[in-house]
């Protein structure tokens, strides 16, 4: 069965990326006269951001697995 910090790592994780990329063609769209270059940025960025929600996730897991 999945466990609520999966579900919350894998939510985190979609949102991170879809918001990211959606922002980058919504300003690449107004702003850059339909330029593919914000969305190259905007992948940069989302790799960075679910790079640093994993590694949050992990200290947080081995956390949980520690003995009280």
């Amino acid at each position: 069965m999945f466990s609520q910090s999966k579900i919350i790592y894998a939510w985190c994780f979609f949102a991170s990326i879809y918001t990211t990329l959606s922002l980058a063609e919504t300003i690449g769209q107004k702003y850059f006269n339909g330029s593919s270059i914000p969305w190259f940025i905007g992948i940069i960025i989302g790799c960075f951001i679910t790079w640093k929600i994993e590694r949050i996730f992990k200290k947080t897991e081995r956390k949980e697995k520690l003995p009280s």
